[in-house]
């Protein structure tokens, strides 16, 4: 009788098919994790320019514009001409807003009606890949992030 040592073609397929398949159903669950983080890392984004706007205006004692272009998938803000800051989403997530929302702040830090501001709340949502993650940017200005899920 030889002395055997060593795996059988059976056992290598059997652990490789195994492997292949643990590693597949990882990979979709690492899929859905980025893609729940990238949605809130975008409301997050979004919250803290809207911030920045506000404190500009604060900061600088006269109104600053923020503006959310949802075909484009960009936020920035402006000091009568000079853009002072963009965000683009397009990498990470996509933004649902109607219409094009431009929100602008006064130099108490309260938005101001004279450049089309928000009369009632707007829900701004973010998606990718089924995942969401929703804000609200209320009149006065503050943005208060609101659900997500799938």
């Amino acid at each position: 009788m030889r002395d055997r040592r060593g795996f059988t073609l059976l056992e290598i397929t059997l652990v490789v098919a195994l492997s292949a398949t643990l590693l597949g159903v990882a990979w979709a669950a690492m899929g859905r994790a980025r893609a729940s983080y990238a949605v809130r890392a975008s409301r997050t984004a979004f919250a803290g320019l809207a911030a920045r706007a506000r404190a500009t205006a604060v900061e600088r004692g006269h109104r600053i514009r923020l503006e959310l272009d949802a075909d484009g998938d960009s936020a920035w803000v402006v000091d009568g001409t000079e853009v002072i800051e963009v965000l683009r989403f397009g990498v990470t997530a996509d933004v649902e807003v109607e219409p094009t929302l431009v929100q602008c702040f006064g130099p108490r830090g309260v938005a101001t009606p004279p450049c089309g501001s928000v009369p009632d709340p707007v829900v701004v949502r973010f998606t990718r890949d089924g995942r969401w993650a929703e804000g609200m940017l209320l009149p006065l200005g503050q943005f208060l992030p609101g659900p997500q899920g799938s």
